[in-house]
């Protein structure tokens, strides 16, 4: 039976207003932008990537690396990193629901995005690299969708969790989500081959309609990334 397992750090989720929504949306579409403007230039893949991280990286730690944030970094003014990056990730969080083909505003969609907004940043970077280094994090992906969907799944059937056959239907269903188990073996070839720069506006998995408002102007790359 796996044990559930949770993020190392929850950060706290808080309330976030239309207006920060859209100055946090609208640094999402000055990232897209200049990953987009790296790519007409030339650059590889994973220095797009290690962009991507770096701004991310910066907007936790609350501060700016130098040349990172040097053409959006005066947007973060307007709100507080804490709600810049929880948007961030959940919007990340709602992209790859899309990949998974689950609609974002069911109860599992809700429990993927939940549990990327509550990533650090560095497991962020570990689950989309786009090296298959990410089966760990779908290993706890899969805890966390398997403690709501047992639960709720349970329930729905009419059934006390602590009773005889409760017990026995949560079996059955935890099967599924082991480690070594077929949930998590498909969720890692989908997701392990995901890069985080296409999941930002206008790259290869877009959404963005989800994004409101017109894309600012395309920044200047960096000299090195």
């Amino acid at each position: 039976m796996r044990r559930s397992t949770k993020p190392s750090r929850e950060r706290y989720i808080s309330i976030v207003t239309e207006s920060e929504a859209h100055d946090a949306r609208h640094i999402l579409n000055a990232i897209g932008a200049r990953v987009a403007l790296m790519e007409a230039r030339g650059y590889s893949l994973k220095q797009r990537d290690e962009y991507v991280f770096k701004v991310l990286s910066s907007i936790e730690q609350g501060r700016m690396n130098e040349g990172v944030l040097d053409s959006i970094g005066n947007l973060l003014t307007w709100a507080s990193n804490n709600k810049v990056l929880q948007t961030i990730q959940g919007w990340i969080g709602k992209k790859l629901v899309g990949i998974l083909g689950i609609d974002p505003n069911s109860f599992i969609g809700g429990v993927i995005i939940n549990f990327i907004e509550n990533l650090e940043i560095s497991k962020i970077k570990q689950m989309f690299s786009g090296e298959g280094a990410c089966r760990p994090l779908v290993s706890e992906l899969a805890g966390a969708v398997q403690e709501a969907f047992v639960e709720k799944g349970v329930r729905a059937l009419g059934l006390e969790p602590e009773s005889s056959f409760g017990k026995m239907i949560q079996e059955v269903l935890q099967a599924a989500f082991v480690e070594e188990g077929i949930f998590v073996d498909k969720v890692t070839d989908m997701v392990c081959s995901i890069n985080i720069s296409e999941l930002m506006p206008g790259g290869k998995s877009d959404l963005k309609a989800a994004v409101s408002g017109a894309a600012p102007a395309a920044p200047a790359a960096p000299a090195a990334v």
